[in-house]
Parts: C-alpha cells; sequence; structure tokens
C-alpha cells in the first residue's frame, strides 16, 4: 500500500496555493485542510448570569437599607407642662373624748381617731374623723 500525498489545494477565502504539508494558508491565516466548529452562542449563558448578579445586587442593597434605616429620628419639640403642684390639705382633727363618753358614742376597746404627721415636703393625706354612727375613725396609712 502506498500513500499518496495530498494534493495542493486553493485557499477559499483568498484563493493562494496552499501546499500539501500545510494546514493553513500562509498568506491570509485561513484554515485550508482543517474544519473548524463554529464558536458557540454565549449570549443565554451571559444573559442568565447577568440576571443572577443583578437580583443579588438589589438584594443586598435592599437588605442594607432596611437595616441601616431607623425611625429614631428626633421627636419634635413638644412643650408639657409640669405637673401641677398639690397644695397641702390642713389636718382634720377628730374631737377629743369627753370622759363623760357613752358607750353608745364609741366601742369599747376603740382607740381615738390619730392624725399621722407627714414627712416634710410632702402634702399630708386628709385624715378621716369618728363616724357619726358611734364607730371611731380610722387613720390612713402614713408613709411607709
Amino acid at each position: 500500500m502506498t500513500s499518496v500525498p495530498p494534493a495542493p489545494v486553493v485557499c477559499p477565502r483568498c484563493g493562494n496555493t496552499v501546499e500539501a504539508e500545510q494546514s493553513w494558508c500562509l498568506s491570509c491565516g485561513a484554515p485550508a485542510r482543517t474544519r473548524m466548529r463554529p464558536t458557540p452562542n454565549w449570549k443565554l449563558p451571559v444573559a442568565t448570569i447577568a440576571a443572577v448578579v443583578l437580583v443579588v445586587a438589589g438584594g443586598t442593597l435592599g437588605a442594607f437599607v432596611a437595616l441601616t434605616t431607623t425611625d429614631d429620628d428626633a421627636p419634635a419639640a413638644t412643650t408639657t407642662a409640669p405637673p401641677a403642684q398639690v397644695a397641702p390639705q390642713p389636718d382634720v382633727v377628730a374631737p377629743a373624748p369627753t370622759t363623760s363618753a357613752s358607750p353608745t358614742t364609741a366601742a369599747p376597746g376603740t382607740p381615738p381617731a390619730q392624725t399621722a404627721t407627714p414627712p416634710a415636703g410632702t402634702a399630708a393625706p386628709p385624715a378621716t374623723t369618728a363616724s357619726p354612727a358611734g364607730g371611731a375613725g380610722t387613720t390612713p396609712a402614713g408613709p411607709g
């Protein structure tokens, strides 16, 4: 079996002669005996990657804005009136029991009504007096 060397070919692009041992045209660089595959279409993968990058960037930006935005703005200056001062009320003193008190006016063993002296700077709570039905009055609970 004898092998026949390839014959010279004419370049499909420029028309120059391509020798038998050459695969490429020396004038224009086009392939003479080599079949080339067409380049792949990169439009769809590039568009998909660009869309993913945009979605991730938008989500990151949205998260950043949500985490850095606060509603702790300084409130508008409002004028509030100070709390009203309560005027101290005079203590109401129960009348002192007389020595000739009848047992119907006060129950035996009930102490007479007493008034508590409030600390300085506080308003005194109003004291109660003996009830007209004959029961002794109660003393309001003082501070402490």
